[in-house]
């Protein structure tokens, strides 16, 4: 499959309900395994976490797809999240973002870090662009790719 064209422009401010309703779309069922789910509670925590310092709103063809959290460090390059709308998802294009992320890593000399919810299947993704679980709790996988 050919990668999809996509750009990436900084979030703002205003990018905050797009950004929040997609990541917590994203995220209920696999927090809702482990956890339980309060909407309100996550809106909340959602909220409080919110800085678009280091996200990316993923833009195909014109349309806001999603958003990539990305943290840079002196040794690594952590991929904090990376998030898309449902009709988005199984084309490609998340492996696409994550490739450049980590092709843009690899251009520092840097490994890439992530972690993955267990109950999550993007482990299966990370896993087929190279990355290897590192370590885990009980609700999570630390992964790297170098």
């Amino acid at each position: 499959m050919t990668a999809p064209p996509f750009t990436l422009r900084p979030a703002t401010e205003d990018d905050f309900p797009f950004m929040r309703d997609t990541k917590l779309d994203g995220l209920e069922p696999y927090v809702r395994a482990l956890w339980g789910w309060n909407r309100s509670e996550q809106e909340r925590k959602a909220r409080d976490e919110f800085d678009p310092a280091g996200r990316w709103i993923v833009v195909w063809d014109g349309v806001d797809a999603g958003y990539v959290h990305i943290e840079r460090q002196a040794d690594v390059v952590t991929l904090a999240g990376i998030y898309l709308v449902p009709p988005m998802r199984r084309r490609g294009l998340g492996a696409a973002v994550i490739q450049r992320v980590m092709d843009g890593a690899r251009a520092e000399g840097k490994p890439v870090a992530l972690r993955v919810l267990k109950p999550n299947p993007a482990r299966r993704l990370y896993e087929r662009l190279g990355f290897r679980v590192v370590g885990e709790t009980q609700e999570r996988y630390f992964m790297r790719s170098d």
